[in-house]
């Protein structure tokens, strides 16, 4: 049990490990290769984008001043308003030429796949499991189908569990295999999670997956009530 106990607690990573935007730069500034990586997989998106890098900021000395002799701060308060703090900036390069936008003023799909670059650094050679709720949030759909044929040819080792509601992936059975989806469906009595294998239901190779979730066969489908309000509530 001990065994089994470390090689979870070694290759079995948390979900949403990397989700914080600045602790990526910061280990990609001390990481040429996590970088290098990075760069290639934003490049390879579309997102034309060259280099980012960390940055200081600092309050003006003035303002630091006033809060500093002002009561109506804390002490935890001032600490906070005082403390250096990094932004991290975005390097576009275009035709007519380059600019910075601040990683908060990135579209969320931006966003969203610079943690996925990240993600990718840790499973193309270790063998190990890592996990992802909601796979294709804020994802163009191609963007989506890329990102998993990039892990799919790059990783031998390691395992990739996620969740999504996208049902087009459904289609892609020249990439995902039957035993691979898993639907999830709540029971009305518990209120647990009941999983089913698509490869375990019994259709035909030749029938189309996508077309069986949509008319019922493999379940997994909210009930919905009418799309009538009722106004006198």
């Amino acid at each position: 049990m001990k065994e089994l106990y470390n090689w979870i607690k070694c290759n079995v990573h948390e979900l949403g490990i990397h989700n914080n935007g600045l602790k990526i730069a910061e280990q990609a500034e001390s990481n040429p290769a996590l970088k290098s990586l990075i760069i290639n997989l934003l490049n390879k998106a579309d997102f034309n984008i060259s280099d980012f890098r960390l940055i200081d900021v600092a309050i003006p000395d003035e303002l630091a001043e006033k809060i500093k002799n002002d009561d109506d701060f804390t002490d935890s308060a001032k600490e906070r308003y005082l403390r250096p703090s990094k932004n991290l900036l975005f390097t576009h390069e275009t035709e007519t030429g380059n600019f910075q936008i601040s990683f908060g003023l990135e579209s969320e799909g931006t966003k969203a796949y610079f943690r996925l670059a990240r993600l990718l650094y840790d499973i193309k050679d270790c063998g190990c499991v890592l996990m992802e709720d909601e796979l294709e949030e804020s994802l163009h759909y191609e963007l989506l189908v890329h990102y998993l044929q990039t892990y799919l040819q790059t990783s031998s080792k390691s395992q990739f569990i996620f969740t999504t509601h996208n049902q087009q992936l459904l289609n892609e059975n020249w990439m995902i295999r039957r035993d691979m989806v898993w639907f999830t469906e709540k029971d009305r009595k518990s209120g647990s999670t009941i999983l089913s294998r698509a490869s375990d239901m019994g259709l035909h190779k030749n029938v189309s997956l996508m077309n069986a979730y949509k008319i019922g066969k493999l379940g997994a489908r909210p009930v919905l009530g009418s799309t009538l309000i009722d106004t006198d509530l």
